[in-house]
């Protein structure tokens, strides 16, 4: 599946899954990928959805 808005698109190779309370963690193994434009990533935090903020030069 290729999402239309993804900055990159991972193939990846599935080594285990498992359950964590009601979500699944997955383990892989990235084999190929490619970069579609230049952004910030979308982090997941506490929560919610952040973009990364520069770090101020000194």
């Amino acid at each position: 599946m290729v999402l239309p808005d993804a900055l990159v698109a991972l193939a990846c190779t599935t080594h285990a899954v498992t359950p964590v309370a009601d979500q699944l963690l997955v383990v892989g193994e990235v084999r190929r990928g490619s970069a579609h434009r230049d952004a910030p990533p979308l982090l997941r935090w506490n929560r919610g959805f952040v973009t990364g903020a520069p770090i101020p030069a000194e």
